[in-house]
């Protein structure tokens, strides 16, 4: 069995539609017996270009193919909240922050955080 996560936002059939290699695009990836998506609508989008492009018989789940049926489902994940939300009230990183904020004294720190969850 192979399976396939896509982490990135699968685009809508109207803007997938302009790609010249749709089709290679679309046999590629159904040569995985499970694909897997972030949410519902990417996994949506991606049944309505095989149903347009391919023009094969999909369900909400499913693609039906010659010899096999490839399953599609929505794996919503994300980060562990909990554990970065709490993380500054952690003994081990107050004492990193004092010892930061002692070694660079009055300076001025700017500090860029960006997302863990890229995809959503």
């Amino acid at each position: 069995s192979i399976g396939y996560f896509h982490h990135i936002p699968f685009p809508s059939y109207e803007l997938f539609r302009v790609l010249p290699e749709r089709e290679e695009v679309l046999e590629g990836l159904l040569g995985a017996d499970l694909i897997g998506f972030h949410t519902h609508d990417y996994m949506r989008h991606f049944i309505s270009a095989i149903y347009r492009v391919l023009d094969l018989n999909c369900s909400l789940d499913e693609i039906n193919l010659r010899d096999r049926i490839v399953h599609v489902d929505a794996f919503p994940m994300g980060i562990n909240y909990e554990l970065y939300h709490n993380a500054p009230t952690l003994p081990g990183v107050k004492e990193k922050a004092e010892m930061l904020k002692n070694k660079l004294g009055g300076k001025t720190v700017i500090l860029s955080v960006d997302r863990l969850d890229y995809s959503k």
